[in-house]
């Protein structure tokens, strides 16, 4: 008999729930200024700079993103920025996301000058939180546009203290003054580059200078050096004005004892005189490792000048408790007079200390977000310039360690000089003086001038002082005919024949009858022997 098995299948459907699959959104890690020198180990962000603030975000998964979301910046409770995140994230992978931060002055009010400040900032970076709602993101994801499997870990925060730890050391970070940059651009709106020192306008002035002494690198407590300084003056100049310009820097390890580093305390022995500084000029980069003061004291000897010949200073460093390690450089005697000639000079002195330094991405061995622009020191001559009667301008820059290639002067904004300040215009060899004389005639206006020191990527410097000297053509003397300057019988004998051909000169003219006559050739024989004056 045949057997047929039959088998029955029967299909049951069983319905099962899938686990729920989501994307994960964290931001995983926080970088500020990525690319500065050591901006990993000394946090800082630069007051009045423009700033980047990265955020690296994770998508930990399982599933990918597909829509856009948006990244939340904010720095002690304010918005500071938010990063659009177009084309999704796929699952375990990570992406990095910049704002560019300004802080402002108004709100991280960090004023340079000495000791140099630093105040703490929290940054806070929130992944799939709406600009709209940020700051003030929900850990619920009702502030975002993603569902995910986990809301509550999407925000990282960084806490950047004013005074950080650096190789056993303590050193400045936070928000800090970025002291590369040019003092037109930081906090303090009340602060020069260089400050007017004098300015004169009269009849015979010039300038002259005199640089002595070299670098010494440690000049330690109670140490003397003697600088002397030949100054030779013109016949019958009299001195307005005599100042001494002493320049320095903080020894460049001295922040591993002080992190803000120490300022120099130098007095000065003038030929025989003791002296104190009338005004200390100081500027520093004002934070991280190396955080070396530089500066300049200045002494008015105008009392101790009085023309010609070798004037010895003894430079001592009279710090009593041994906080500063100065590192002296060379000093500048500048002497100011008047009455030497009879044309007209208008003359502008500046002095300070603007220490420059161009770096960033482009400009430079190093990163620190200054550009050649923010490292510009531009300062006003003030007053107005007669510009019909000019007949010769001098222009003399003076910058404390440039002996490098890649420097401007400029003049009303326009470069004049390429690779100013380099070793060539070093003025006294080993002083690190670097001196430029330049003349201005074609680059004057009549009002509103100004000069500028620009860095454009060397080792750095400091604009320290800037003289302008615009001589102009002096009024003609009465009887001077030849316009020698000087009234002779030869100015009588041309007088007498302008007087014969009829010719008229206003010079000739001294009775002032509008006409030239033999009377006029008289008067001028006798002012000739002092009998009169014309």
């Amino acid at each position: 008999m045949k057997r047929t098995i039959s088998l029955v299948c029967i299909a049951v459907l069983m319905m099962v729930a899938p686990a729920l699959a989501a994307p994960d959104l964290s931001v995983t890690d926080i970088h500020v200024n990525f690319g500065d020198e050591r901006s990993d180990d000394i946090v800082r962000v630069y007051v009045n700079c423009e700033n980047t603030i990265s955020a690296v975000v994770q998508n930990a998964g399982p599933d990918e993103v597909t829509d856009g979301f948006e990244v939340c910046f904010a720095a002690d409770g304010a918005v500071i920025g938010c990063a659009d995140m177009t084309g999704g994230l796929a699952a375990d992978t990570n992406t990095t996301v910049s704002i560019d931060w300004t802080p402002t002055c108004a709100d991280y009010p960090v004023t340079p000058g000495f000791p140099p400040q630093s105040l703490p900032l929290t940054i806070i970076v929130t992944a799939d939180c709406n600009c709209s709602s940020c700051p003030n993101c929900m850990d619920d994801g009702s502030s975002g546009t993603i569902d995910e499997t986990n809301e509550t870990d999407n925000t990282r925060s960084l806490v950047i203290p004013a005074i950080q730890e650096f190789s056993g050391y303590d050193v400045i970070g936070g928000v800090v003054n970025n002291g590369y940059m040019s003092k037109n651009f930081d906090c303090d709106t009340t602060e020069e580059p260089l400050y007017l020192a004098g300015y004169f306008d009269t009849v015979g002035g010039g300038m002259t200078a005199n640089v002595s002494g070299t670098k010494i690198s440690t000049f330690a407590t109670q140490a003397t050096d003697t600088r002397v300084h030949h100054i030779d003056l013109p016949d019958g100049a009299a001195v307005l004005g005599a100042r001494l310009y002493v320049h320095w820097y903080d020894e460049w390890d001295n922040y591993k004892t002080h992190p803000t580093g120490c300022l120099a305390n130098l007095s000065v022995n003038f030929n025989g005189i003791d002296l104190m500084p009338e005004v200390l000029y100081y500027d520093s980069k004002g934070f991280a490792k190396h955080q070396s003061p530089k500066g300049c004291s200045v002494f008015n000897i105008t009392s101790l000048v009085s023309g010609s010949g070798d004037y010895t200073a003894i430079v001592k460093n009279i710090e009593p408790i041994g906080c500063n390690n100065t590192t002296l450089l060379g000093e500048v005697l500048g002497v100011f007079y008047t009455g030497a000639h009879g044309y007209r000079v208008q003359l502008w002195v500046l002095e300070g200390t603007d220490y420059l330094m161009a770096a960033d991405e482009t400009h430079g061995d190093n990163n620190y977000s200054i550009s050649p622009e923010m490292a510009t020191s531009t300062v006003a001559l003030p007053g107005e310039i007669d510009l019909t009667d000019i007949i010769d301008t001098k222009l003399s820059t003076f910058v404390i360690q440039g002996m490098a290639n890649g420097s401007d002067l400029l003049v009303n904004g326009e470069v004049i000089k390429t690779d100013a300040w380099n070793t060539s215009t070093e003025a006294y060899p080993g002083s690190k003086i670097n001196i430029e004389i330049t003349s201005v005639l074609s680059e004057l206006l009549s009002s509103n001038n100004s000069m500028g020191f620009r860095d454009n990527g060397s080792d750095g410097m400091q604009a320290a002082c800037a003289a302008l000297m615009v001589v102009h053509r002096s009024e003609p003397m009465p009887g001077d005919v030849n316009g020698d300057e000087v009234l002779t019988t030869a100015d009588a004998v041309l007088a007498l024949q302008m007087a014969v051909s009829s010719e008229y000169s206003g010079v000739a003219d001294v009775n002032d009858d509008d006409a030239i006559t033999s009377i006029d050739a008289l008067m001028i024989l006798q002012a000739v022997v002092k009998n009169i004056e014309l």
